[in-house]
């Protein structure tokens, strides 16, 4: 739930709440299947694409994150064109929102509660996202071959393999260093590993845990290996 992929079975008889500026690293058990998608490119080409425009591309695209062709519908219904902006109100929650043919100084405000209700569910998930990582400077951050290189360097993804190799070239070791490399670029506060010891050895892990240990951020593991 944490990451979007299910949904509390019981929403009136509980309350799930996620800050809107938490930023979530997730690596699923099936982490390579998203790098995979890239094989013709360099694993630095692959974090351009996903990083380019100040929030995570392929997070954005995901099925937890993705408006659906009904809720399209409500926004059109709705002649909205854009979410401009957020902000917090005597303890509740707005957001801008900018009308199709209505000018700017005519944007509304209006709360999380009736957008939600209104059925812009995955839209107020896909703002809250871009807007977390601006807050954080994401969109400020150069994705340039050196800047990317040197942080794939952190993660023992040399240039040999993080510039000038494909992704296809990969051992399995590599990828997993390249998806966590990807996964930390936003610099979470929060990072899921779903089944770790399903994509990482045992030297992998030590040194994962070794890095974790000196990170300051929150760690949620799922595992049923009790080493």
């Amino acid at each position: 739930m944490i990451v979007g992929d299910t949904t509390p079975s019981n929403p009136d008889q509980c309350r799930f709440f996620i800050h809107h500026n938490l930023r979530i690293a997730y690596v699923s058990q099936h982490a390579f299947y998203h790098v995979e998608q890239h094989i013709e490119d360099s694993p630095v080409s692959y974090i351009q694409w996903r990083f380019k425009d100040g929030y995570d591309k392929e997070k954005i695209e995901s099925e937890a994150y993705k408006i659906t062709p009904e809720e399209q519908e409500k926004i059109d219904a709705y002649n909205l064109e854009e979410i401009w902006s957020r902000r917090l109100r005597g303890g509740i929650l707005e957001y801008e929102i900018k009308k199709k043919n209505v000018r700017e100084k005519d944007n509304i405000y209006v709360s999380k509660d009736e957008l939600l209700s209104m059925g812009f569910k995955h839209l107020l998930r896909q703002t809250d996202e871009k807007i977390a990582s601006k807050e954080a400077g994401l969109d400020l951050r150069p994705v340039t071959t050196s800047e990317i290189q040197r942080h794939l360097d952190d993660f023992g993804l040399a240039q040999e393999f993080g510039t000038y190799g494909k992704i296809r070239g990969l051992s399995g070791g590599q990828k997993v260093k390249l998806v966590l490399a990807a996964a930390m670029w936003n610099c979470p506060h929060l990072l899921v590993l779903d089944e770790p010891t399903n994509y990482l050895d045992r030297e992998a892990l030590g040194a994962l845990s070794e890095a974790l240990r000196n990170w300051g951020g929150a760690v949620l593991m799922i595992s049923h290996n009790k080493e």
